[in-house]
């Protein structure tokens, strides 16, 4: 059976969100204030989004930390309520008390900040049990490439179960080893310029031929010559 791999990333700005939206992403995480993290993004952005019939997964975060007081909580309801008129869906957060402003039909996805906590058998339970649908994580402290064998346990014991998906310093130079070292098939990229300028015209001809026969969801390529880009994913049907 092939296996669907998806590339995700942040966007935080308009022309990211266009890009996004140009490579037919299917899921894309929508914040604001990527240098502090990622903090609750602009309803434009994902009205943009919904609009083009692309998953917007919101982050909800008011601060640079990951906790939070009685107002900023009132103050996330408010903008829960916003996102959910427009038709958000999917959330992101590292706090448990905003589940419970959720609803049954919403998905949500557990941030990074698990990869501060040191037992992860009994964290990713406790995610399971509380419904969460995908976690971000580098596996342990560090990069990505720096827990290959503690992410290939995670997958194997819990990815049925909740989705790892595979965070920190994911680039082109390194998705496949990664994911053939782990069996992932979900990857955050992390949003800097090293990333975001990797995704070029050649790197589309690399990833067919590395991926001839799986469907692969790419977000953020930035080579200019779109027309040309347009070409090569018209001729390939896995894009």
């Amino acid at each position: 059976m092939n296996k669907k791999i998806i590339i995700e990333t942040c966007v935080d700005n308009f022309v990211n969100t266009q890009k996004s939206i140009f490579f037919k992403a299917e899921r894309v995480e929508v914040c604001s204030s990527l240098e502090l993290g990622g903090l609750c993004p602009d309803l434009d952005l994902c009205k943009i989004l919904i609009k083009r019939k692309v998953t917007p997964v919101v982050m909800l975060r008011n601060n640079a930390t990951f906790e939070i007081n009685n107002v900023e909580l009132e103050e996330l309801k408010e903008k829960i309520k916003a996102y959910r008129k427009i038709g958000v869906k999917e959330y992101i957060f590292a706090c448990n008390i905003i589940i419970s402003q959720l609803k049954k039909n919403e998905k949500f996805i557990f941030h990074r900040a698990i990869d501060e906590i040191e037992n992860y058998d009994s964290n990713l339970k406790f995610l399971i049990k509380m419904n969460f649908s995908r976690v971000l994580t580098a596996g342990g402290k560090g990069n990505a490439m720096d827990n290959l064998e503690n992410l290939k346990y995670l997958v194997k014991k819990f990815n049925n179960k909740i989705k790892i998906v595979v965070a920190g310093k994911v680039t082109m130079e390194n998705l496949q080893e990664i994911e053939a070292k782990t069996n992932a098939t979900e990857f955050h990229g992390a949003h800097d310029e090293k990333f975001i300028q990797a995704m070029k015209l050649e790197d589309l001809i690399k990833i067919n031929k590395i991926y001839p026969k799986k469907k692969l969801v790419v977000i953020h390529p930035s080579d200019n010559n779109l027309k040309v880009v347009k070409k090569i994913i018209g001729q390939h049907k896995n894009y």
